[in-house]
């Protein structure tokens, strides 16, 4: 859940929120309003960026903005250290997730604490002001001692940023031909060592021919929703509202149908995410990742891999397009039909399906649809492991998975429990 503003509700209403296991994340501004009652306070602390001048930098964070802000330099440790308590802060009233937004817009001619040009911190400043709310978290939640682990929202960065997970793909458009566009740059950066990544279900924005914002159509919407079920990280943000219940029926049927499949493949997709934790593995792969040998997978990028078992090839805005299945035996993940792999294949799927196979040999734990996840262990209802082209029953010879415990140590899980 995301709330939007300065101040965060606390007290009865986050108790309320904890106790149905819902986590609060609130939108991070980096930027003070020069008409802001605190701006002076900061400006004479020295914590804003300054311009060639010496004076503090101002500028539009965007075009058509009315007020003039500063950002704060997080080249300065002094800076950091009183920013990190404002952080604190907010954890301390119940937020769960920071989402660091903006930070790009850093005038050219500005001069940091440490010497370097706007120029120069263009992409340094999204990431120490990444850096500096995640070691906030990390401090805060260490002393809490309850074992909570850090995690931001972050759209933008530099080398190092995989360390501070997690990163979304910013303000993309609705339209289905950008959602490969969105799904190339996950791609890249994946291979760029960042492992969480997501981006906006439903598109941040599109316009209606007079150009005003409007809602995407069915299509659009779906769409981008079944692939956001198959992603690293999942949530619906837009300028205009992206829940499916302001839909019609069948679209809210839809998606809550991927919904449910998506909360069943949660130990599967944490699994991933200890993998990315202890040994760098992104969870969005190419398939020149997980298949480097055949050289028709390494110029594919419009489908992909999601940790080791699941090929998703979407169809963007065709009706008919073909697939490429590597080597080896797959399985229809919605029919359970066998299909040969190491040729092309012929894919039509209809509005309410994202074509996405199973890999021979992948072992899947499930939880029940309706269950809770809290930071006890996954209760896994069925473990499931494909093999030539079947799925059956996994036994305690059969692999293991990996889950953490409520202090987050983590376990290797086999089909016995």
């Amino acid at each position: 859940m995301e709330h939007r503003g300065i101040s965060t509700p606390g007290g009865d209403d986050l108790d309320n929120l904890h106790d149905k296991g819902i986590h609060l994340s609130i939108w991070n501004y980096p930027y003070v309003s020069e008409n802001s009652p605190e701006f002076r306070k900061i400006e004479t602390c020295g914590y804003f960026i300054r311009n060639e001048e010496g004076n503090t930098a101002l500028f539009r964070a965007m075009a058509d903005a009315d007020d003039l802000v500063a950002c704060f330099d997080f080249t300065n440790p002094d800076c950091t250290v009183w920013y990190k308590d404002r952080i604190k802060r907010a954890l301390r009233s119940g937020a769960d997730v920071i989402k660091t937004d903006f930070s790009e817009a850093v005038p050219e001619n500005a001069r940091l604490y440490d010497g370097t040009t706007g120029v120069e911190s263009h992409n340094k400043i999204p990431f120490l002001y990444a850096k500096t709310v995640y070691e906030a978290m990390a401090e805060y939640f260490a002393e809490e001692g309850k074992g909570r682990i850090p995690m931001l929202w972050g759209r933008s960065g530099f080398a190092g940023s995989h360390r501070y997970p997690a990163a979304w793909a910013g303000d993309s458009c609705s339209s289905c031909t950008n959602h490969a566009a969105i799904l190339r740059g996950g791609l890249s950066l994946a291979l760029s060592g960042v492992a969480y990544w997501g981006f906006d279900l439903g598109g941040f924005y599109k316009t209606d021919s007079h150009g005003d914002e409007c809602m995407p159509s069915e299509e659009e919407y779906l769409r981008s929703f079944e692939l956001g079920m198959f992603m690293p990280l999942a949530r619906a943000h837009g300028k205009t509202p992206r829940e499916p219940w302001h839909y019609s029926a069948h679209v809210l049927e839809t998606a809550r149908r991927y919904d449910e499949v998506r909360h069943e493949l949660e130990p599967y997709l944490y699994h991933c995410a200890v993998e990315a934790h202890l040994f760098g593995k992104p969870i969005l792969r190419p398939l020149l990742y997980e298949f480097p040998d055949d050289l028709t997978a390494a110029g594919i990028d419009l489908e992909y891999m999601l940790g080791q078992g699941f090929l998703v090839a979407p169809p963007f805005d065709r009706k008919s397009y073909p697939v490429w299945l590597p080597e080896g035996c797959w399985t229809d993940f919605w029919t359970g039909n066998a299909v040969q792999g190491g040729r092309w294949i012929t894919a039509e799927p209809d509005l309410d399906t994202l074509p996405v196979f199973v890999r021979e040999g992948t072992l899947l734990p499930l939880q029940a649809s309706d269950s809770r996840v809290t930071d006890a262990p996954f209760i896994v209802r069925e473990v499931r492991i494909y093999q030539g082209g079947t799925a059956h029953t996994a036994g305690p010879a059969d692999g293991f998975w990996y889950d953490t415990d409520e202090s987050g140590k983590i376990l290797r899980r086999r089909a016995e429990g």
